[in-house]
């Protein structure tokens, strides 16, 4: 036994990494998933976020779609004016 494990440390490699499909509600993106051509607005982009989440079974893909999401909405929200 390790000084770490003596101590219940738990080192970052032995933490299984969340995937996407680990934090999003899959049945309600199936829900409320569609295929929109050109989305308008936030609520049209969301469904075809949903409809394409949902018909992926690649998990790198999924992983990457979610994070394009998070930083595109995201994205210039700093309250620091030096980091936009």
């Amino acid at each position: 036994m390790t000084d770490d494990e003596a101590h219940g440390k738990r080192k970052v490699a032995d933490r299984r990494k969340l995937d996407a499909a680990d934090v999003l509600n899959w049945e309600y993106l199936c829900s409320v998933g569609e295929y929109i051509e050109h989305p308008r607005n936030w609520a049209e982009g969301t469904r075809l976020f949903a409809y394409d989440f949902a018909s992926t079974a690649d998990v790198e893909k999924q992983n990457r779609m979610l994070f394009d999401l998070l930083r595109n909405a995201t994205a210039r929200q700093s309250a620091d004016p030096q980091r936009m």
